[in-house]
């Protein structure tokens, strides 16, 4: 089967257990469940063309003030974790200031998803319920169906991979933009029977880096606003955390670039320079052919 069905035809079930089970003190882990299953909601139907139908469209729409307060929340855990990370004995009243604005705020924003939850779930779980159907009605009971579906998600494999090819040099600027396309391809080539495993696996690293990279950096942004003092050594200590993350961020992106995508060079060079570099077959489109086989 071109699609792994059980894989696709889980998500909209996943989804509607997390908003069932869904706690009234909120956990890092259920917030990063949360958002994650919705994000990938989101992924699966527009890989299947799923967002022209009426059910679908209105369940997008439900989605989405959901996912993005579920961000929020999780940002103020990702920023709380890195925060703590981060001790000089000689600054622990501005750490005590940061680490206690970010549970502030954190609670604050997680009121707000509980309410947002509260009145989406119930139309959220029945436009999930019939989403459940209609991949059972695509992928299992109707094989010209099913070929449709895999040619859509072959599609937008096919134009990601090309967008990614084609991205100018990385820098500051387009780097977490080209990491929003990496998460948007990895989330459709999971869904393929005897997808390229270990080009999947690359771009979860790259993800993973350029993430954490842009995490800190918004940390550092949060930390100059609520540390008063000048030559504070802790926000000079955050601010040494982004550059480090950068070039990181920055050198395994370019890898995956050189050695997937036979393109990319490292920043300001020009590509001319790496046009030497042995270019492997491209892995998004072997892995978009299994979909579509």
């Amino acid at each position: 089967m071109p699609l792994a069905a059980d894989r696709v035809r889980n998500q909209p079930r996943k989804l509607r257990k997390s908003l069932k089970a869904l706690p009234k003190d909120l956990s890092a882990e259920h917030v990063h469940q949360l958002r994650t299953r919705t994000r990938r909601l989101e992924a699966l139907a527009e890989a299947l063309g799923l967002d022209t139908r009426k059910n679908e469209r209105r369940l997008l729409k439900a989605v989405r003030p959901v996912r993005k307060r579920a961000g929020k929340v999780r940002d103020m855990d990702v920023f709380a974790d890195f925060a703590s990370t981060v001790r000089i004995d000689r600054e622990r009243e501005c750490s005590l200031r940061l680490v206690g604005h970010l549970g502030r705020e954190r609670e604050r924003q997680a009121r707000k998803l509980q309410k947002v939850v509260a009145a989406h779930t119930p139309e959220l779980r029945r436009r999930l319920k019939r989403s459940e159907g209609l991949l059972d009605e695509l992928l299992v009971n109707d094989f010209s169906n099913g070929r449709k579906a895999s040619t859509e998600a072959t599609a937008l494999a096919l134009r990601l991979e090309a967008e990614l090819r084609d991205w100018p040099p990385l820098n500051r600027k387009n780097l977490h933009r080209f990491r929003l396309k990496v998460k948007e391809l990895r989330y459709v080539l999971e869904m393929a029977t005897g997808a390229e495993d270990n080009f999947v696996k690359e771009l979860g690293k790259v993800k993973d880096a350029v993430g954490e990279w842009h995490d800190w950096e918004e940390l550092a942004g949060i930390a100059a606003q609520i540390i008063q003092h000048k030559r504070c050594e802790l926000l000079a200590r955050i601010r040494s955390k982004v550059e480090q993350k950068f070039e990181h961020a920055l050198a395994i992106t370019n890898r995956l670039r050189m050695r997937w995508l036979g393109t990319g060079s490292k920043s300001g060079e020009r590509k001319s320079r790496v046009k030497s570099f042995p270019r492997a077959a491209p892995p998004a489109i072997l892995s978009a052919s299994v979909l579509a086989s």
